[in-house]
Order: structure tokens, then C-alpha cells, then sequence
């Protein structure tokens, strides 16, 4: 299969892109910039992988209709961004950026692909990548988790009218929870700077916050590549997949018990 690949560039995105790669399906790896594929391509030559490295930006929309050409199988979206920040002092341009990449990017490129199906009448796969924090509020990630929230209401939305139209596309929420690929450090590393004031309290929130990251980043996305390659090489993925399983629990558990 033919499988484009967003946010492919590190931490589960790429380890998804070389598995997939290693099984013999031709993937192309979807970078923001120029300097970013140029990167992208020396780790590739490095690692001795087969990848096809392409400068693609959500927020562009020639960049978008250049996926019309590729002829793709498949659309993996993984790319997104984590602002954090105290929504009482957050500059909201940073909140702003979360949904215009989170949301309203990956929408935008899941509206060219699935046209470009109906035009070609051929049979589509897209995997979204949300998150399992769009279920539980979080002090100070009210940003990006909320901003995932509303990507997984408009991707189980779409499901539904995608259903009510017949149309021969499958659609995959995926949720995953908090494992090591650097990005939640990137995230709670910048939340002091997006607000206008930090206070003492702040401080000690952040400390805690990665404290508790630490704690939760001990389970191996390895297990969760090994899960997403097998559903997308099958023909009726499933609709939802979350993991690491304990983390789903406890979000069920947090659910109910706010009831």
C-alpha cells in the first residue's frame, strides 16, 4: 500500500513509518519545513531506511492538494503541537495555534483526501491521532487537550456521516496515552513561557506535572506501532484504538466516578 504519513518525522510517527516500511508498504513522511525533510532525510540514509520524505504544512493548501498526486492508500494523521499554559494568564495565540494545526489542519487535509477518493472511486483508510487527555482535564494542558477533545468529537462525527452516505472510507480514531517520545516534555517545558505571569503555585504545578509524566511514561510505544500497523494493513479497521490499556481504564474509571 501507498501511505502517507504526518508528524512522521520522530517519537511514534517515525517508528510507525519505519515499521510499516519494513513490511514493504511504499510510506511517505509528511515534514512541516524544508530544513525538517532535509533533516528527516539524513536520519533516513543514517538508519538505513526506505522512506520517502515530503514537505507538507497543514495550514498550506498547496501543500495539501500535492497529496492528490501521490496516489495514496492510506492517510496516517499524526502531526500536532502542545501548547501548554494556566488558561488564566495563557497568551491565546498559542491556544489559537493548537487548534489551527490539531483541528483545523488535519480536518482540512482529511477533506482533500477523502474528495480525492470519491474523484478517483477507490476505497480509503485514515487514522487519526488524538489523544486520551481529551478526556481527562488537566491543569495547565486546557490548551492542547482541549483542542484534542474537539478533534475526536469531529472525527467520531464524521464516522457517523461517513456511514450515512455510504461512502467506501474507513475512519480510525487513535488515542493514545502518555509514553516517551519527548513530546509531553516539549509541552510542559513551554507552558512557563506562554503565560504572562508565573506564580508560585504555577511553579510547583509544573514540577509535579513532570514528576508525574515520568511516572506515566514507563510503558513502550513499541506494543502501540505493533497494534496500529495491524489495523491499518487490515481491510475494516477498527473505529477507535486506545492505549496503553491501564491508562484507557483509568480514564473510564475517572468517568464514571464524575458522574
Amino acid at each position: 500500500m501507498k501511505i502517507l504519513i504526518t508528524g512522521g518525522t520522530s517519537g511514534l510517527g517515525y517508528a510507525l513509518s519505519c515499521a510499516l516500511s519494513k513490511k514493504g508498504h511504499i510510506v511517505y513522511v509528511a515534514s512541516k519545513t524544508e530544513k525538517e525533510k532535509n533533516t528527516l532525510t539524513e536520519k533516513i540514509k543514517q538508519e538505513r531506511m526506505i522512506l520517502f520524505p515530503i514537505v507538507l504544512d497543514l495550514l498550506k493548501e498547496e501543500d495539501r492538494n500535492e497529496v492528490k498526486n501521490l496516489d495514496i492508500d492510506v492517510l496516517v494523521l499524526q502531526a500536532g503541537i502542545g501548547e501548554g499554559g494556566n488558561l488564566l494568564s495563557l497568551d491565546i495565540q498559542k491556544m489559537r495555534e493548537n487548534y489551527e494545526v490539531n483541528v483545523f489542519g488535519n480536518l482540512a487535509l482529511l477533506q482533500t483526501y477523502i474528495k480525492t477518493c470519491d474523484e478517483q472511486k477507490k476505497h480509503g483508510k485514515i487514522f487519526v491521532t488524538s489523544s486520551l487527555l481529551a478526556h481527562l482535564p488537566f491543569p495547565y494542558l486546557g490548551s492542547y487537550g482541549s483542542s484534542k477533545a474537539s478533534l475526536s468529537y469531529c472525527i467520531k462525527t464524521l464516522q457517523m456521516e461517513l456511514s450515512l452516505k455510504k461512502k467506501d472510507i474507513s475512519v480510525t480514531l487513535v488515542e493514545p496515552g502518555a509514553f516517551h517520545t519527548g513530546f509531553n516534555q516539549v509541552m510542559l517545558d513551554n507552558q512557563e513561557k506562554n503565560q504572562e505571569t508565573v506564580t508560585p503555585i504555577d511553579k510547583k504545578v509544573y514540577q509535579f506535572e513532570h514528576l508525574l509524566f515520568i511516572g506515566m511514561e514507563t510503558f513502550s510505544y513499541h506494543s502501540f506501532v505493533h497494534q496500529l500497523v495491524k489495523e491499518i494493513e487490515k481491510k475494516h479497521p477498527r473505529k477507535r484504538i486506545q492505549m496503553p490499556r491501564r491508562q484507557s481504564f483509568f480514564i473510564k474509571i475517572y468517568q464514571l466516578l464524575s458522574l
